[in-house]
Order: structure tokens, then sequence, then C-alpha cells
């Protein structure tokens, strides 16, 4: 009797625990959808149309630099379960060392980048080839943009998932501003695209100030044979979202060659809305994917989800 109540007890503080985590990180997730729905007639509006289909090759290629983090992430979330506690500490800096490979690779793919935006977009002003500098900017705001992806990171795999609500709800909310202001006051997409980036500076300060309330992470040497683990199980990641990227933004790539920025503006200011739709399903998988790495590597557990999937089938 005793110890029924007992296993009650935890059950329901646990599934208390795993409401409130939602429900944190869905706040976080409407508001920024709803930050992300009011940024598109803001910009259609200052910089128009032409202006918005040359924000939307940035906003195309950002999501797939995207896909590199996320599936890094995915891939140490994975593997901090299948190795033993004591090399878990070493998983964590060789997860960091492998941002940081992954950061001057990029800077240094840069120009490369930039060409293949500027063919797949051949979209240019009257000054300039805008889609190469769309492309450089890009990649230089996703490399300044790691080391808060790391900490998000951390945040999955330390089961902070209030930390990581927030922090990506101040990070939204800086972009919603620095973008509406610079757009209303210049009315240049030029200058959105150059407060994008300059806008990581003080996003800085404010992973500063969430990360000082973390523990500190102990510093333990890098295993490179497990940065080489991480990068191959991220690679199908990486391989199947850009084939999805390029099969969904086929069209994007078409209009721009067929009809120029402005018609490509009208088509994603729509697309945008739509797309932006999908997102509020995307993050209960940061409380799911953990767990379900948990069980697995746990025999016990394993065993006993196992049997549920086959009572169930």
């Amino acid at each position: 009797g005793a110890l029924r109540t007992l296993r009650i007890r935890h059950r329901e503080m646990e599934l208390n625990s795993w409401l409130k985590k939602s429900l944190a990180l869905y706040s976080a997730n409407g508001l920024n959808f709803l930050l992300n729905i009011l940024i598109i007639p803001i910009l259609v509006y200052y910089i128009g149309f032409q202006g918005y289909g040359f924000y939307s090759v940035y906003i195309i290629l950002s999501s797939t630099l995207l896909f590199l983090d996320s599936a890094l992430s995915k891939s140490a979330v994975s593997n901090i379960y299948s190795v033993k506690e004591e090399r878990r500490a070493q998983l964590v800096s060789s997860t960091r060392a492998a941002y940081i490979i992954a950061g001057v690779v990029l800077l240094l793919a840069a120009p490369m980048v930039s060409k293949g935006v500027s063919a797949l977009f051949p979209l240019r002003t009257d000054q300039l080839d805008l889609a190469y500098w769309i492309g450089a900017a890009a990649v230089i705001e996703y490399v300044l943009a790691l080391p808060g992806q790391y900490f998000q990171m951390l945040n999955v795999l330390r089961g902070r998932h209030f930390a990581y609500a927030q922090y990506q709800l101040c990070i939204q909310l800086s972009r919603f501003l620095a973008v509406a202001i610079v757009a209303a006051a210049t009315q240049q997409i030029e200058w959105v695209l150059a407060a994008i980036v300059l806008r990581k500076i003080p996003d800085y300060l404010i992973l500063w100030l969430f990360w000082r309330k973390q523990q500190a992470e102990s510093r333990n040497p890098v295993a490179w044979s497990l940065v080489t683990t991480l990068y191959r199980q991220a690679a199908p990641i990486i391989g199947v979202a850009l084939l999805q990227v390029l099969a969904t933004e086929f069209i994007s790539i078409y209009v721009s060659h067929a009809y120029g920025a402005e018609t490509l503006g009208k088509y994603r200011s729509v697309y945008d809305v739509l797309n932006k739709i999908w997102f509020v399903a995307t993050l209960y998988p940061v409380l799911v994917y953990p767990k379900i790495c948990e069980w697995l590597a746990d025999t016990h557990k394993k065993a006993w989800l196992k049997d549920m999937l086959s009572y169930l089938n």
C-alpha cells in the first residue's frame, strides 16, 4: 500500500513537471510565432515586396544553416546516454569542439556559399549583387549565433526547459525589435540585413545573463573520436534536410529566376505566413527526444518500451 502510494505520487509529480515544461515551451513558441507573423506585414509595408523578396532569400539560407545545429544537437543528446557516466563531461567538451570547428569551416566556405546563393537567386539591386552579400551575411550571423545554439543544446541536455524557452523568447524579441526599428527608420533592405547581423552583439549580453545563472561546465579534454562520431551521425540528418530544402524551395528559386525580387516577395510573404504555423509544433520534441534517448539506454526501460509497443500493435 505505502509503496504503491509513493509510486502514484511520483508519477503525478513527473506529470506535473512535464505539463509545466510543455506550457513554458509552448508559451514561448506561441509568442515567437506571433512575432514572426507580425514582422512580415511590417517589412512589406516599409521595404516593399521587392525588399521582402531579398529578405526571404536570407530567411531560406538561415533556415538551411540551422539544420547543422539541429543535427549536432540531436547527435549529442543521443550519445550522452550511450556513453558511460564518466565520459559524459568529455562528450560535452567534444560537442563544444564540434561547434567551433563547424563555425570555422563555415567562415572559410562563406565566399563559396555566397556564390552559390547568387547563382540560385540571381537578384540584384542597382548598386550591387545583393544575393551574394545575403549569403555572406547569413553565414556570419549563423557563426555569431553558435555560442547561443550551444547554450540551447546544453539546456536540452540538462533538461533546463524553462531556461530554453526564456532564452529563445528573448532572442526572438531582440531580432523582431532590431528588424522592425531599422526597417521603419531606413526603409532599405541593405540596412535591415546589417541590423540582423549586428544585433548579435547585444544578444551576447542576453546570453551572458542566462549563462551566468547556470552551473559551470567542467573542462575536460576533447575526445576527437567523439567529435568524429558526432559529425558522422549528424551527416545523414543534414543530407536529408538539404534535399528537403531544395524540394520545398524549388518554386522560390524558379520565381526568382523567372520573375525577379518583387514577385518573389509577394509569393514568399504568403508562403512564410503559412509556413510559420508548422513551427508551432516543432518544440515538443525538445522534451520528448532526450527522454526517449534516456529510456533506450536503460535496459529495463527499453524492454518495457518494447513490450508496450508490441502490446499496442
